[in-house]
Protein backbone atom coordinates (compact mmCIF):
# COMPACT_ATOMS: atom_id res chain seq x y z
CA UNK A 1 0.00 0.00 0.00
CA UNK A 2 1.15 3.24 -1.02
CA UNK A 3 1.65 6.05 2.21
CA UNK A 4 -0.50 9.08 1.40
CA UNK A 5 2.09 11.25 1.56
CA UNK A 6 6.45 11.19 0.40
CA UNK A 7 8.79 12.92 -1.15
CA UNK A 8 11.53 10.51 -3.24
CA UNK A 9 14.90 10.61 -2.68
CA UNK A 10 16.02 12.76 -5.03
CA UNK A 11 14.59 16.22 -6.82
CA UNK A 12 15.10 19.19 -8.98
CA UNK A 13 16.36 21.91 -7.23
CA UNK A 14 13.74 24.08 -5.71
CA UNK A 15 10.60 21.48 -5.00
CA UNK A 16 10.26 20.59 -1.87
CA UNK A 17 6.21 19.93 -1.43
CA UNK A 18 5.40 16.34 -0.04
CA UNK A 19 4.00 14.55 -2.94
CA UNK A 20 0.08 12.80 -2.74
CA UNK A 21 -1.08 9.81 -4.13
CA UNK A 22 -4.53 10.27 -6.50
CA UNK A 23 -6.45 6.65 -7.86
CA UNK A 24 -5.97 6.55 -11.47
CA UNK A 25 -9.19 7.40 -12.29
CA UNK A 26 -9.51 10.88 -10.36
CA UNK A 27 -6.65 11.75 -12.63
CA UNK A 28 -7.08 10.04 -16.49
CA UNK A 29 -10.25 9.49 -18.45
CA UNK A 30 -10.86 6.14 -20.34
CA UNK A 31 -12.05 4.48 -23.13
CA UNK A 32 -11.58 1.76 -25.38
CA UNK A 33 -9.05 1.44 -28.39
CA UNK A 34 -11.32 0.50 -31.45
CA UNK A 35 -12.28 -2.69 -33.43
CA UNK A 36 -9.15 -2.72 -35.54
CA UNK A 37 -7.14 -5.71 -35.63
CA UNK A 38 -3.93 -7.28 -38.19
CA UNK A 39 -6.23 -7.96 -41.12
CA UNK A 40 -6.75 -3.93 -40.95
CA UNK A 41 -3.34 -3.19 -41.65
CA UNK A 42 -2.47 -1.75 -45.40
CA UNK A 43 0.48 0.07 -47.02
CA UNK A 44 -0.91 3.18 -47.12
CA UNK A 45 -3.95 5.29 -45.29
CA UNK A 46 -4.22 6.74 -41.55
CA UNK A 47 -1.50 5.88 -39.39
CA UNK A 48 -2.47 3.09 -36.48
CA UNK A 49 -1.27 1.56 -33.67
CA UNK A 50 -1.99 -2.27 -32.73
CA UNK A 51 -1.87 -3.73 -28.86
CA UNK A 52 0.86 -6.24 -30.07
CA UNK A 53 2.89 -3.18 -31.31
CA UNK A 54 3.47 -2.12 -27.59
CA UNK A 55 5.42 -5.27 -27.21
CA UNK A 56 7.60 -4.83 -30.16
CA UNK A 57 7.94 -1.78 -31.33
CA UNK A 58 7.40 1.24 -28.74
CA UNK A 59 9.41 2.25 -25.35
CA UNK A 60 7.71 4.76 -23.09
CA UNK A 61 7.45 7.35 -25.72
CA UNK A 62 5.70 7.04 -29.59
CA UNK A 63 7.14 9.96 -31.96
CA UNK A 64 6.34 7.73 -34.77
CA UNK A 65 4.07 5.52 -35.87
CA UNK A 66 5.13 2.00 -37.84
CA UNK A 67 1.31 0.94 -39.28
CA UNK A 68 -1.71 2.11 -41.43
CA UNK A 69 -4.89 1.13 -42.15
CA UNK A 70 -8.18 2.40 -44.49
CA UNK A 71 -10.40 1.52 -42.27
CA UNK A 72 -12.61 3.86 -40.67
CA UNK A 73 -12.34 4.01 -36.70
CA UNK A 74 -13.12 6.88 -34.53
CA UNK A 75 -10.78 6.06 -31.69
CA UNK A 76 -7.84 8.44 -32.10
CA UNK A 77 -5.28 9.94 -29.69
CA UNK A 78 -4.81 13.14 -28.06
CA UNK A 79 -0.99 14.41 -27.59
CA UNK A 80 -0.09 12.73 -24.41
CA UNK A 81 -2.43 10.14 -24.27
CA UNK A 82 -1.67 7.04 -22.30
CA UNK A 83 -2.10 3.68 -24.02
CA UNK A 84 -1.96 0.25 -22.41
CA UNK A 85 -2.58 -3.08 -23.58
CA UNK A 86 -5.09 -4.97 -22.12
CA UNK A 87 -3.92 -8.40 -22.36
CA UNK A 88 -0.69 -10.29 -22.67
CA UNK A 89 1.50 -13.26 -22.00
CA UNK A 90 2.45 -12.31 -18.29
CA UNK A 91 0.82 -9.71 -16.03
CA UNK A 92 4.53 -7.71 -15.75
CA UNK A 93 4.78 -7.17 -19.76
CA UNK A 94 1.29 -5.33 -19.53
CA UNK A 95 2.26 -2.98 -17.30
CA UNK A 96 5.82 -2.75 -19.04
CA UNK A 97 3.94 -1.78 -22.20
CA UNK A 98 2.55 1.26 -21.21
CA UNK A 99 3.51 3.91 -23.69
CA UNK A 100 2.76 8.05 -24.08
CA UNK A 101 1.82 8.57 -27.53
CA UNK A 102 3.27 12.71 -28.78
CA UNK A 103 1.36 12.67 -31.75
CA UNK A 104 -2.31 13.67 -32.44
CA UNK A 105 -5.18 11.53 -34.51
CA UNK A 106 -3.55 8.18 -34.75
CA UNK A 107 -6.13 5.55 -34.89
CA UNK A 108 -5.79 3.46 -31.82
CA UNK A 109 -6.85 -0.59 -32.24
CA UNK A 110 -8.36 -3.01 -30.00
CA UNK A 111 -7.02 -4.15 -26.81
CA UNK A 112 -6.11 -0.86 -25.91
CA UNK A 113 -6.82 0.89 -22.80
CA UNK A 114 -6.74 4.99 -23.79
CA UNK A 115 -6.15 7.00 -20.84
CA UNK A 116 -6.30 11.28 -21.47
CA UNK A 117 -4.80 12.60 -18.55
CA UNK A 118 -6.20 15.73 -16.67
CA UNK A 119 -3.24 18.25 -17.96
CA UNK A 120 -4.03 20.33 -14.37
CA UNK A 121 -3.26 17.33 -12.44
CA UNK A 122 -1.09 15.13 -14.04
CA UNK A 123 0.91 15.65 -17.36
CA UNK A 124 1.20 12.25 -19.44
CA UNK A 125 4.99 11.32 -19.93
CA UNK A 126 5.39 11.38 -15.94
CA UNK A 127 1.98 9.15 -15.90
CA UNK A 128 4.04 6.80 -18.23
CA UNK A 129 6.77 6.50 -16.39
CA UNK A 130 5.48 6.09 -13.21
CA UNK A 131 3.16 3.42 -14.50
CA UNK A 132 5.87 1.17 -15.62
CA UNK A 133 8.27 2.13 -12.32
CA UNK A 134 4.64 0.63 -9.94
CA UNK A 135 4.51 -2.42 -13.10
CA UNK A 136 4.17 -4.73 -9.76
CA UNK A 137 0.96 -2.82 -8.20
CA UNK A 138 -0.47 -3.03 -12.20
CA UNK A 139 0.47 -6.37 -12.94
CA UNK A 140 -1.10 -7.59 -9.44
CA UNK A 141 -4.74 -6.78 -10.96
CA UNK A 142 -4.29 -8.41 -13.97
CA UNK A 143 -6.65 -11.47 -14.46
CA UNK A 144 -6.23 -14.77 -16.26
CA UNK A 145 -3.62 -17.88 -16.80
CA UNK A 146 -2.21 -18.59 -20.41
CA UNK A 147 -3.23 -15.07 -21.39
CA UNK A 148 -3.96 -12.40 -18.81
CA UNK A 149 -6.23 -9.09 -19.25
CA UNK A 150 -6.09 -5.87 -17.42
CA UNK A 151 -9.71 -4.23 -16.72
CA UNK A 152 -10.28 -0.55 -16.14
CA UNK A 153 -12.80 -1.28 -13.36
CA UNK A 154 -9.96 -2.22 -11.32
CA UNK A 155 -7.19 -0.30 -12.85
CA UNK A 156 -9.24 3.05 -12.31
CA UNK A 157 -8.59 2.15 -8.39
CA UNK A 158 -4.65 2.15 -8.07
CA UNK A 159 -3.15 4.52 -6.08
CA UNK A 160 -0.95 7.09 -8.33
CA UNK A 161 1.78 9.05 -6.05
CA UNK A 162 1.95 12.39 -8.52
CA UNK A 163 3.84 15.76 -7.57
CA UNK A 164 3.18 19.48 -8.94
CA UNK A 165 2.86 19.25 -12.57
CA UNK A 166 5.82 21.50 -12.82
CA UNK A 167 8.10 18.84 -10.87
CA UNK A 168 6.17 16.18 -12.98
CA UNK A 169 7.21 18.27 -16.05
CA UNK A 170 11.16 18.20 -15.17
CA UNK A 171 10.73 14.55 -14.24
CA UNK A 172 9.59 13.70 -17.74
CA UNK A 173 11.95 15.70 -19.31
CA UNK A 174 14.38 14.34 -17.93
CA UNK A 175 13.73 10.87 -18.59
CA UNK A 176 12.56 11.39 -22.26
CA UNK A 177 16.28 13.23 -23.20
CA UNK A 178 17.58 9.96 -21.10
CA UNK A 179 15.44 7.80 -23.31
CA UNK A 180 16.50 9.75 -26.31
CA UNK A 181 20.17 8.82 -25.80
CA UNK A 182 18.89 5.44 -25.18
CA UNK A 183 17.65 5.07 -28.55
CA UNK A 184 20.21 6.75 -30.33
CA UNK A 185 23.00 4.26 -28.79
CA UNK A 186 20.44 1.48 -29.56
CA UNK A 187 20.01 2.72 -32.98
CA UNK A 188 23.92 2.67 -33.24
CA UNK A 189 24.62 -0.69 -32.46
CA UNK A 190 22.02 -2.21 -35.26
CA UNK A 191 23.81 0.03 -37.26
CA UNK A 192 26.99 -1.59 -36.94
CA UNK A 193 25.61 -4.77 -36.18
CA UNK A 194 24.47 -4.53 -39.42
CA UNK A 195 27.37 -3.08 -41.25
CA UNK A 196 29.10 -5.73 -39.83
CA UNK A 197 27.03 -8.51 -41.66
CA UNK A 198 27.16 -6.77 -44.21
CA UNK A 199 31.11 -6.73 -44.59
CA UNK A 200 30.94 -10.32 -43.62
CA UNK A 201 29.33 -11.11 -47.05
CA UNK A 202 31.77 -8.37 -49.13
CA UNK A 203 34.81 -9.29 -47.64
CA UNK A 204 34.51 -12.96 -48.34
CA UNK A 205 34.41 -14.65 -51.60
CA UNK A 206 30.62 -15.85 -52.10
CA UNK A 207 28.71 -18.07 -54.54
CA UNK A 208 31.60 -20.08 -55.63
CA UNK A 209 34.06 -16.82 -56.80
CA UNK A 210 37.87 -16.48 -56.43
CA UNK A 211 37.59 -13.75 -54.68
CA UNK A 212 35.33 -11.16 -52.84
CA UNK A 213 33.17 -8.25 -54.07
CA UNK A 214 35.42 -5.68 -51.49
CA UNK A 215 39.41 -5.31 -51.14
CA UNK A 216 41.29 -3.48 -49.32
CA UNK A 217 43.79 -1.00 -51.94
CA UNK A 218 46.44 -2.83 -53.14
CA UNK A 219 45.32 -6.33 -53.40
CA UNK A 220 44.38 -7.93 -56.75
CA UNK A 221 45.70 -11.66 -56.10
CA UNK A 222 43.15 -14.22 -56.60
CA UNK A 223 42.87 -16.17 -53.85
CA UNK A 224 43.84 -20.10 -53.42
CA UNK A 225 41.25 -22.82 -52.46
CA UNK A 226 42.59 -25.08 -50.10
CA UNK A 227 41.71 -27.98 -47.45
CA UNK A 228 41.59 -26.77 -44.05
CA UNK A 229 43.50 -30.09 -42.59
CA UNK A 230 46.82 -29.13 -44.81
CA UNK A 231 47.21 -25.79 -43.47
CA UNK A 232 45.69 -26.14 -39.95
CA UNK A 233 46.14 -28.83 -36.99
CA UNK A 234 42.15 -29.53 -36.22
CA UNK A 235 41.36 -31.72 -33.32
CA UNK A 236 38.09 -31.90 -31.26
CA UNK A 237 37.25 -32.39 -27.55
CA UNK A 238 37.46 -35.64 -25.26
CA UNK A 239 34.11 -38.29 -26.81
CA UNK A 240 34.22 -39.53 -22.81
CA UNK A 241 32.00 -38.29 -20.00
CA UNK A 242 34.51 -37.54 -17.44
CA UNK A 243 32.95 -37.12 -13.79
CA UNK A 244 31.36 -33.39 -12.97
CA UNK A 245 32.30 -31.94 -9.87
CA UNK A 246 31.37 -28.63 -8.04
CA UNK A 247 35.14 -27.35 -8.28
CA UNK A 248 38.34 -28.12 -10.45
CA UNK A 249 39.46 -27.40 -14.55
CA UNK A 250 36.92 -25.99 -15.86
CA UNK A 251 34.80 -28.02 -19.09
CA UNK A 252 33.31 -26.35 -21.81
CA UNK A 253 31.22 -27.86 -24.46
CA UNK A 254 29.00 -26.33 -27.51
CA UNK A 255 26.53 -24.02 -25.16
CA UNK A 256 29.78 -22.52 -23.95
CA UNK A 257 30.45 -20.63 -26.82
CA UNK A 258 28.17 -17.78 -27.06
CA UNK A 259 27.85 -14.34 -29.65
CA UNK A 260 31.31 -14.74 -30.78
CA UNK A 261 33.18 -15.24 -27.00
CA UNK A 262 33.37 -18.33 -24.16
CA UNK A 263 30.58 -17.80 -21.75
CA UNK A 264 31.95 -18.84 -18.69
CA UNK A 265 29.14 -18.16 -16.40
CA UNK A 266 27.95 -21.55 -16.31
CA UNK A 267 30.27 -24.11 -16.39
CA UNK A 268 31.08 -27.68 -15.25
CA UNK A 269 34.36 -28.84 -13.72
CA UNK A 270 35.84 -31.78 -13.71
CA UNK A 271 39.24 -33.53 -12.10
CA UNK A 272 42.78 -32.36 -12.74
CA UNK A 273 43.63 -35.75 -13.78
CA UNK A 274 41.10 -36.38 -16.59
CA UNK A 275 41.61 -32.18 -17.79
CA UNK A 276 45.27 -33.75 -18.36
CA UNK A 277 43.87 -36.88 -20.21
CA UNK A 278 41.64 -34.78 -22.22
CA UNK A 279 44.78 -32.24 -22.67
CA UNK A 280 46.42 -34.88 -24.60
CA UNK A 281 44.45 -35.05 -26.79
CA UNK A 282 42.94 -30.99 -27.52
CA UNK A 283 44.95 -29.24 -25.20
CA UNK A 284 43.35 -25.26 -25.56
CA UNK A 285 45.86 -22.03 -25.77
CA UNK A 286 45.75 -18.18 -26.83
CA UNK A 287 44.59 -18.00 -30.34
CA UNK A 288 43.09 -21.25 -31.20
CA UNK A 289 39.60 -21.35 -32.23
CA UNK A 290 37.13 -23.28 -30.86
CA UNK A 291 33.92 -24.24 -33.59
CA UNK A 292 30.36 -26.15 -31.76
CA UNK A 293 30.14 -29.25 -33.42
CA UNK A 294 27.03 -30.00 -32.10
CA UNK A 295 23.65 -28.39 -30.48
CA UNK A 296 24.13 -24.31 -31.95
CA UNK A 297 26.27 -25.48 -34.62
CA UNK A 298 28.96 -22.80 -35.83
CA UNK A 299 29.18 -20.75 -33.06
CA UNK A 300 32.73 -20.09 -32.99
CA UNK A 301 34.91 -18.18 -30.37
CA UNK A 302 39.00 -16.97 -30.50
CA UNK A 303 40.94 -18.30 -27.16
CA UNK A 304 42.34 -15.06 -24.97
CA UNK A 305 42.20 -15.96 -22.12
CA UNK A 306 44.30 -17.09 -19.14
CA UNK A 307 41.92 -19.22 -17.99
CA UNK A 308 42.39 -22.90 -18.01
CA UNK A 309 39.79 -25.25 -19.70
CA UNK A 310 39.30 -28.30 -21.54
CA UNK A 311 36.56 -29.03 -24.35
CA UNK A 312 33.87 -31.34 -25.66
CA UNK A 313 31.72 -31.40 -28.38
CA UNK A 314 33.97 -28.86 -29.73
CA UNK A 315 36.48 -28.65 -32.82
CA UNK A 316 39.66 -26.98 -31.95
CA UNK A 317 41.76 -25.18 -34.67
CA UNK A 318 45.23 -24.94 -33.31
CA UNK A 319 47.38 -21.95 -34.06
CA UNK A 320 50.16 -23.20 -35.36
CA UNK A 321 49.97 -22.80 -38.98
CA UNK A 322 52.16 -19.57 -41.03
CA UNK A 323 49.77 -19.27 -43.83
CA UNK A 324 46.49 -18.20 -41.99
CA UNK A 325 45.89 -15.79 -39.48
CA UNK A 326 43.99 -16.70 -36.65
CA UNK A 327 41.81 -14.08 -36.93
CA UNK A 328 40.78 -14.17 -40.54
CA UNK A 329 39.81 -17.62 -39.70
CA UNK A 330 37.65 -17.08 -36.91
CA UNK A 331 35.17 -13.95 -39.16
CA UNK A 332 35.81 -16.74 -42.37
CA UNK A 333 33.64 -18.84 -40.29
CA UNK A 334 31.21 -15.75 -38.89
CA UNK A 335 30.25 -15.44 -42.88
CA UNK A 336 26.86 -16.08 -44.29
CA UNK A 337 28.01 -18.28 -47.54
CA UNK A 338 30.41 -20.51 -44.97
CA UNK A 339 27.05 -21.11 -42.81
CA UNK A 340 25.03 -21.33 -45.38
CA UNK A 341 27.50 -24.09 -46.89
CA UNK A 342 27.86 -26.01 -43.42
CA UNK A 343 24.27 -26.70 -43.06
CA UNK A 344 24.37 -29.24 -45.93
CA UNK A 345 27.22 -31.37 -44.15
CA UNK A 346 25.42 -31.94 -40.62
CA UNK A 347 25.54 -35.28 -39.80
CA UNK A 348 23.31 -37.26 -37.19
CA UNK A 349 19.33 -37.55 -36.79
CA UNK A 350 17.24 -35.40 -34.54
CA UNK A 351 20.65 -34.61 -32.67
CA UNK A 352 22.64 -33.31 -35.52
CA UNK A 353 26.58 -32.73 -35.66
CA UNK A 354 29.30 -32.07 -37.54
CA UNK A 355 32.15 -34.90 -37.58
CA UNK A 356 35.98 -33.78 -37.21
CA UNK A 357 36.66 -35.50 -40.38
CA UNK A 358 34.04 -32.75 -41.92
CA UNK A 359 36.02 -29.96 -40.12
CA UNK A 360 39.32 -31.42 -41.46
CA UNK A 361 38.17 -31.31 -45.25
CA UNK A 362 36.71 -27.77 -45.00
CA UNK A 363 37.70 -25.77 -47.91
CA UNK A 364 39.31 -22.83 -47.06
CA UNK A 365 39.49 -19.36 -49.06
CA UNK A 366 42.96 -18.27 -48.41
CA UNK A 367 44.16 -14.79 -49.93
CA UNK A 368 47.51 -13.55 -48.91
CA UNK A 369 49.14 -13.06 -45.56
CA UNK A 370 48.39 -9.37 -45.31
CA UNK A 371 45.22 -9.16 -47.20
CA UNK A 372 43.78 -12.01 -44.08
CA UNK A 373 45.98 -9.43 -41.22
CA UNK A 374 43.81 -6.50 -42.89
CA UNK A 375 40.68 -8.58 -43.08
CA UNK A 376 40.93 -9.69 -39.07
CA UNK A 377 41.65 -6.57 -37.91
CA UNK A 378 39.40 -4.94 -39.77
CA UNK A 379 36.72 -6.92 -38.04
CA UNK A 380 38.17 -6.84 -34.42
CA UNK A 381 38.07 -3.15 -34.45
CA UNK A 382 34.41 -3.60 -35.58
CA UNK A 383 33.53 -5.57 -33.11
CA UNK A 384 35.38 -3.49 -30.23
CA UNK A 385 33.25 -0.79 -31.40
CA UNK A 386 30.03 -2.55 -31.70
CA UNK A 387 30.62 -4.07 -27.66
CA UNK A 388 32.10 -0.10 -26.64
CA UNK A 389 28.24 0.67 -28.01
CA UNK A 390 26.99 -2.14 -26.13
CA UNK A 391 28.46 -1.33 -22.75
CA UNK A 392 27.16 2.42 -23.16
CA UNK A 393 23.66 1.15 -23.56
CA UNK A 394 23.97 -0.84 -20.58
CA UNK A 395 25.59 1.65 -18.28
CA UNK A 396 22.71 4.40 -20.06
CA UNK A 397 19.93 1.66 -18.86
CA UNK A 398 21.80 0.73 -15.63
CA UNK A 399 21.80 5.03 -15.12
CA UNK A 400 18.00 5.62 -15.73
CA UNK A 401 17.07 2.28 -13.65
CA UNK A 402 18.61 3.66 -10.24
CA UNK A 403 17.13 7.42 -11.31
CA UNK A 404 13.81 6.20 -11.78
CA UNK A 405 14.13 4.16 -8.10
CA UNK A 406 15.52 7.60 -6.61
CA UNK A 407 13.00 10.12 -8.77
CA UNK A 408 9.54 7.96 -7.69
CA UNK A 409 8.28 6.69 -4.84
Amino acid sequence: MINNKKIPQLRFRGFTDLWETKTLGEIAEYKKGGTIGKSDITRTGMPCILYGELYTKYTELIFQVYSCTNKKVNTLSKKYDVIIPTSGETANDIALSTSCILLDNIILGGDLMILTPNKSIVNGIFLTYMIRFIYKNISDLAQGSSVVHLYWSNLQNIQIPITTTQEQEKIGNFFQKLDTLIELRQKESIKLKNIKKAMLSKLFPQNGSLTPQLRFRGFTDDWETVIAKSILDIRDGTHDSPRLLTDGVIFITSKNIVNGVIDFSNVSYISIEDAEEINKRSKVENNDIIFSMIGTIGEVAIVETKINFCIKNVGLFKHNSSVIQPRYLLYYFKNSEFKKSTLKLLGGGIQQFLSLSVLRNLQLPLPLLKEQEKIGNFFQKLDTLIELRQQELIKLKNIKKAYLDKMFI
